[in-house]
């Protein structure tokens, strides 16, 4: 009877045992997932930037003014002038967010892609899964231009830089959240002084 009792015993040891070494593993599997998606945004976010960067450092570069175009100047797009290429001609970059509904197969539903559009070639996809997109536009003393004054050649002419703020998430959800990362920045490129 002894001999009964102490395999049965040993059997609900090894069950409690492999159950809790199951919910272990899984706990890592789902961490490690969670930040090897955490790694891929931010790497994305690193891409995103470097393309900002190069752009919105020549902003207005071998051109006169305006150096924005009027109309496409706003929270959440913009279309500014620059010999991005330095070939001599002027070059217009257009930058904007797409629509929610591109991105209807993911899981996220505040996803969309930033688009790119270079004089007028088609659009190219700069990044998907951004969540947020905001320009805002600084005049001389420092003073955020209100986007009501930026309709006018007068209005951005007065933009003597740009920030730039973006926030990435993952198209599918781990752990009840989006694995993201986010960026901000200021461009003050001489042109526009």
């Amino acid at each position: 009877m002894q001999f009964l009792i102490d395999h049965v015993s040993s059997l609900l040891y090894f069950a409690f045992f492999l159950m809790a070494t199951i919910a272990l593993q899984h706990g890592m599997t789902a961490s490690l997932n969670k930040c090897r998606m955490e790694i891929d945004e931010q790497l994305d976010m690193v891409q995103t930037v470097k393309i900002l960067d190069q752009d919105f450092h020549k902003l207005g570069y071998g051109t006169s003014a305006p150096n924005f175009m009027v109309g496409n100047v706003d929270s959440m797009e913009v279309k500014f002038f620059s010999d991005i290429d330095n070939n001599g001609i002027v070059d217009s970059i257009h930058y904007y967010l797409g629509d929610v509904t591109e991105l209807s197969s993911t899981d996220n539903p505040n996803d969309r892609i930033l688009y790119r559009k270079l004089n007028s070639d088609a659009a190219t996809q700069v990044i998907p899964g951004v969540t947020d997109f905001q320009l805002s536009y600084v005049d001389t003393s420092g003073s955020v231009i209100p986007y009501a004054n930026l309709t006018t050649v007068t209005g951005v002419n007065n933009v003597r830089a740009v920030r730039v703020r973006i926030k990435l998430e993952s198209a599918f959800m781990m752990e009840d959240s989006y694995a993201g990362t986010s960026w901000q920045g200021s461009y003050a490129p001489v042109n526009l002084r």
